[in-house]
């Protein structure tokens, strides 16, 4: 995870992306490797990479509101205002403060 945040901030997706990859086949149940691959996927345009990686994180833990907020500003920054919608409102039901 570390290991993959620092390339993120230096700037490295590709290698932020293999750090991440390294630590959610270390540990499935690592929500923030996938909400983290996720994000980095997502700045390279891999739209659906990165739902799939959002969408993990979201089933290892669904109470964490950030992996659906996650969904929600990909499907936004491709145009599909009705999913966008959809996940924003899951991601305030599992935390009604979450924005």
């Amino acid at each position: 995870m570390e290991l993959g945040m620092w390339f993120h901030q230096g700037g490295d997706a590709d290698r932020a992306r293999g750090a991440f990859a390294m630590a959610v086949v270390r540990d499935p149940s690592n929500e923030r490797a996938w909400s983290n691959h996720g994000v980095v996927i997502q700045q390279m345009g891999r739209f659906e990479e990165a739902l799939r990686s959002y969408r993990n994180a979201a089933r290892v833990h669904p109470e964490v509101a950030t992996s659906f907020f996650n969904m929600a500003k990909a499907y936004q920054d491709v145009g599909r205002v009705r999913d966008a919608i959809a996940m924003f409102r899951r991601a305030v039901i599992v935390k009604p403060d979450f924005y």
